[in-house]
């Protein structure tokens, strides 16, 4: 099934509608047909680890190893790598190791353990649930201060919806649907009816980590970071899980079967990907200066009058800027 098949099958189309502030009221409003417009899709990321499980083939997958060691190999050699299991400690080489495990990750903690994670300060809950009427394929973002909320469809009759709100790392809510509920008790009638209508064990909610400094390179040997692991961002521009995407499917056509110097076919992977992604991560926290990060008063009232005397036309061809991208050529 190609991937249109899946978009078809498992997607929704998504249109950018603009920004509103918290209490409905329209801070940028896009124009109503799609033109110009860049092409999206919601997908419930379930469905989408299915779909690429599926396009896998027969390939083996082994689930529930931690990373102990490892040796990113070099032109001439392997990579090796130690994981711990519930069998015990098990020893592999690898031709090419991917890590993909996330913005706490145990493959970047070892080839890099100089590297840490720090808080953002901020924390986000999400949940899917039973489509609404309430929401159309017009995605809108709303901002307040210390906060953004957003909803859109991602298919099969679901809605997926998140409140992203300045919170102490490690707080701990006796009740997460009272914790969400009051925190945005006061923003428009959509973001009330979306957490209201979420069952508690529909609602989940993580605090948002970036790392200390950007790395100087995704890539060592015949190993990779992509993702969360090479690139945390915060998610005010809403790419981290896309620019994961793109990291995939570079090394798929850069990385092709029997290459024979994987090193630097990792290398040209990195001189890919390293600028696109570092600079969506400073876009993104650009961005929240400018909007989520926001505090109450006068910040947000300049901010607020900005976003409104800016052109839709102008917003639409910076938000393309960074949306449009195209799939490199094959070496």
């Amino acid at each position: 099934m190609g991937a249109d098949d899946v978009l078809e099958r498992d997607g929704h189309p998504v249109q950018p509608a603009g920004t509103q502030f918290m209490d409905g009221s329209w801070l940028m409003k896009l124009p109503g047909d799609d033109t110009g417009s860049t092409r999206m899709y919601g997908m419930h990321r379930r469905r989408l680890h299915a779909a690429l499980l599926d396009a896998a083939g027969d390939a083996e997958v082994s689930t529930g190893m931690r990373v102990v060691h490892i040796d990113p190999g070099n032109a001439e050699r392997q990579a090796t790598i130690v994981v711990n299991t519930q069998g015990g400690e098990q020893r592999t080489t690898a031709d090419l190791v991917i890590g993909a495990d996330g913005v706490h990750s145990r493959l970047r903690s070892v080839l890099l353990p100089e590297r840490k994670v720090v808080s953002s300060g901020y924390t986000s809950w999400r949940a899917i649930i039973p489509a609404v009427e309430l929401i159309t394929d017009k995605f809108a973002m709303s901002w307040g201060p210390h906060a953004e909320f957003g909803a859109l469809p991602v298919g099969h009759g679901e809605v997926y919806w998140y409140g992203y709100a300045k919170c102490p790392p490690g707080t701990n809510f006796p009740d997460e649907s009272v914790a969400v509920r009051e925190r945005f008790a006061d923003w428009h009638d959509a973001a009330q009816f979306l957490i209201a209508g979420t069952a508690p064990g529909c609602l989940m909610r993580h605090d948002v980590w970036v790392l200390d400094k950007a790395l100087k390179s995704y890539a060592r040997g015949r190993t990779v970071l992509i993702g969360d692991a090479a690139h945390p961002m915060l998610p005010t521009l809403g790419q981290g899980a896309n620019s994961a995407l793109e990291d995939g499917v570079t090394i798929g056509r850069l990385v092709p079967p029997r290459t024979r110097d994987i090193p630097a076919a990792l290398r040209r992977v990195d001189q890919q990907r390293r600028p696109r992604t570092q600079g969506l991560v400073r876009q993104s926290a650009a961005m929240a200066r400018i909007d989520a990060h926001l505090g109450p008063g006068w910040r947000q009232q300049v901010g607020n009058a900005m976003f409104r005397s800016m052109p839709a036309g102008l917003a639409q061809r910076s938000g393309g800027s960074f949306l449009n991208w195209q799939v490199p050529g094959r070496p």
